[in-house]
């Protein structure tokens, strides 16, 4: 009887760990592609299923801020999900002493004393019904990636269980970190890439981005200078954009530069204009990082009327030069008689 009981429980026990096995494999394919919010869902509801848990919330940790904000919660049963919403949602700042003890342990559990969900997380009606911070069975679990606390979740065991499979638990949290990781340098790089965009839309001149000889991004500054709405000048080859009088060496050029000769990043040229009139232009370029490879980046800056100025300028200088030479020849001519 003794070895049946024994049987069984090993049986109980390696499915348990094959569920777990699931929930890790599956969650990895489940998150691809998602957005923020959706990714914290799946994390949430798989963190949930792998510690066998009744309720489970998940909070994002940002260390430059130290601002914990709930993301996701997730509930066992047949008790209506809470959409995380305006009502839900919520923040707490937490010091950094108390984010390094998080840190140094994935998987803790929580003391009453400890008040642990109300310190980090929105109280809601609903959460105050399924997750009570006077039962002794709620843990709080760390998602840490190299060395870096990313968030922080809070899990409700059915009373009297203890959380089991701590090694696969441990395992979730080390690829939820990771998972994590990848969206917050997602998130970054579209802050970052906003923060530049409205920079360069502000710019007083007109802002292009090369690649391969081809348009692929100009600011709405384009149409003052060129004529043209960006959407009509993106996607077509450069040359498209160059006087016939300057072609030949602006590819010239483009060919010396690809072969790892230096040239003056700013230098001056002639376009066309959407009517067909030349716009003369002082370009300044750079290189960047654009969509994982090199490309151009152009300040356009029309210098029409600059130019027509110092033409104008030398014109009248030639003027003035003949009237001296002429003055000269008369003085010459009158003291020669």
């Amino acid at each position: 009887m003794n070895n049946l009981s024994a049987c069984t429980h090993t049986q109980e026990v390696l499915e348990e760990r094959n569920r777990a096995f699931r929930v890790l494999s599956d969650t990895i394919l489940e998150v691809e592609g998602l957005t923020e919010e959706k990714t914290f869902s799946v994390l949430c509801r798989n963190l949930r299923k792998i510690c066998g848990a009744t309720c489970a919330a998940l909070a994002s940790y940002r260390h430059v801020s130290g601002i914990v904000r709930l993301e996701a919660v997730d509930i066992d049963g047949d008790i209506p999900q809470p959409s995380i919403d305006d009502t839900l949602i919520g923040a707490a700042v937490i010091p950094l002493e108390m984010a390094d003890h998080f840190k140094d342990k994935q998987v803790m559990k929580c003391e009453a004393r400890e008040n642990c969900f109300k310190s980090f997380f929105a109280v809601h009606p609903v959460l105050r019904e399924v997750m009570s911070v006077d039962d002794n069975n709620l843990y709080h679990l760390s998602c840490v990636r190299e060395g870096e606390l990313l968030a922080i979740g809070v899990v409700q065991l059915p009373l009297g269980e203890k959380l089991r499979l701590k090694d696969l638990v441990n395992s979730y949290l080390s690829l939820s970190g990771v998972i994590l990781q990848r969206v917050y340098a997602q998130q970054g790089m579209r802050e970052s890439e906003a923060r530049y965009c409205e920079l360069v839309e502000r710019a007083s001149d007109a802002i292009g981005i090369f690649q391969d000889a081809i348009v692929k991004y100009v600011n709405s500054q384009s149409l003052g200078i060129l004529g043209y709405i960006p959407e009509e000048v993106i996607g077509r080859p450069v040359s498209d954009f160059l006087h016939p009088n300057v072609l030949s060496e602006m590819i010239d050029r483009y060919i010396r530069r690809m072969t790892g000769e230096i040239f003056d990043p700013k230098y001056e040229t002639t376009l066309v204009h959407k009517d067909g009139s030349r716009v003369e232009v002082e370009l300044s370029t750079g290189t960047i990082m654009y969509e994982g490879r090199s490309a151009d980046l152009v300040v356009i800056r029309d210098i029409t009327e600059r130019k027509r100025v110092e033409e104008e300028r030398r014109r009248i200088d030639q003027q003035l030069q003949y009237a001296g030479r002429l003055a000269a020849v008369g003085e010459l001519a009158a003291g020669v008689a």
